[in-house]
């Protein structure tokens, strides 16, 4: 049924019959994020030498990779509802009197570990502790993404500056300069997080669908409060201002190359181009439904399942596309890939673009984020 007694986030509205479609294929799709996910993961440790190497920015990828499979500590929360519906049932299976002889002598061990976990969560609500610690893992998770975005986007629209050492030297020091910024960030989430404040989502029937509530209702706890939520949208919206210079500089790029250089250059830079734009319109759809569902009312079941369903849709398509980019855009990345393939064969040329205008650095690359 639509209703349920855990009052926490969406479950409550996952749980129908009628979308169960729509759940399986949301289900094969976050499957194929996760196996592009590994195979990412995979090769920035097999080829860690090659990439490394004096060269901050696969630095830079590995750490947004592993800020984003951070992000999936959130499965703790379904994952402990999954031991619960376990737990349930075997409640039932120890009071039926055919199974109840069997049950004892076979399951006590697994009937311990279900009932520790029901200690845990008694009436289906999450302990504070265990809420706090998923919930900084999570944002950690939320900013470093956000902050290493930025990063790779940056290394991306500085690459054809004609001083190569001073783009390295810039990115090497905004690196050390966005890494204190992530651990600031996170202390000030965990001491934050020591007092009485949390996020809370969906507690009452009457509230909007997500919603921020602060316990203390001092200005200095909600300005707070204020700038750990819209700080976030603040980082996204910068993010997208790059990416829209970016575009801007490389059609400026292609227009302006000389006649004998424009064909093999332009070509990568098209590619940069195409992606930089499906990224761009993958995260403003996903702005636009975080911030509409602040001011939603929750209404029917069936209008809040669909809005939740596309923004998880539109979060997963933008991992996949991140990831897809990463393993079909890097030459070098795509190269270790065809490596470690027993059948793969011989690896395609690098995307590494060498202008032939005289002045110009090389094009690093051919991937943005």
């Amino acid at each position: 049924s639509a209703e349920s007694q855990f009052p926490l986030g969406a479950l409550s509205y996952r749980q129908g019959e009628q979308y169960l479609v729509l759940l399986v294929i949301e289900g094969i799709y976050a499957s194929l994020v996760a196996i592009s996910n590994l195979l990412v993961i995979s090769v920035l440790v097999a080829g860690r030498r090659k990439l490394y190497q004096n060269n901050y920015y696969y630095v830079i990828v590995a750490n947004l990779v592993a800020c984003t499979s951070l992000k999936k500590v959130e499965l703790s929360f379904p994952t402990t509802r999954f031991f619960l519906t376990i737990s349930h049932y075997l409640r039932r299976y120890e009071a039926s009197p055919w199974t109840r002889p069997v049950h004892q002598s076979s399951c006590g061990v697994t009937r311990r570990f279900l009932h520790s976990v029901e200690h845990y969560l008694a009436n289906g609500v999450f302990t504070e502790e265990y809420e706090l610690a998923i919930f900084n893992l999570s944002v950690l998770a939320d900013y470093g993404t956000l902050f290493f975005s930025i990063l790779i986007a940056l290394n991306r629209f500085f690459c054809p500056l004609e001083m190569a050492a001073f783009r390295n030297r810039f990115v090497s020091n905004f690196i050390k300069f966005e890494e204190s910024l992530c651990s600031c960030m996170f202390d000030h989430q965990v001491k934050f997080n020591v007092s009485p404040y949390c996020f809370l989502h969906l507690q009452m029937p009457v509230q909007n669908i997500y919603y921020n509530l602060c316990i203390d209702f001092s200005k200095p706890a909600q300005l707070l409060i204020s700038v750990i939520v819209y700080c976030s949208y603040a980082i996204v919206l910068i993010l997208l201002a790059i990416y829209a210079g970016l575009s801007w500089k490389l059609r400026n790029i292609k227009h302006t190359l000389a006649h004998g250089a424009t064909s093999r250059i332009s070509l990568v830079q098209t590619k940069i181009l195409r992606q930089s734009t499906i990224i761009f319109f993958l995260y403003a759809i996903s702005i636009v439904i975080s911030l509409s569902t602040e001011f939603m009312d929750t209404g029917p079941a069936a209008n809040v399942f669909l809005v939740i369903y596309l923004a998880n849709f539109s979060n997963l398509a933008i991992a996949l596309v991140v990831r897809m980019c990463l393993l079909v855009m890097s030459g070098d990345m795509r190269s270790i890939l065809f490596a470690m393939l027993p059948f793969g064969g011989e690896p395609s040329e690098p995307t590494t673009v060498v202008s032939q205008m005289a002045g110009n650095a090389p094009v690093e690359g051919a991937f943005i984020i």
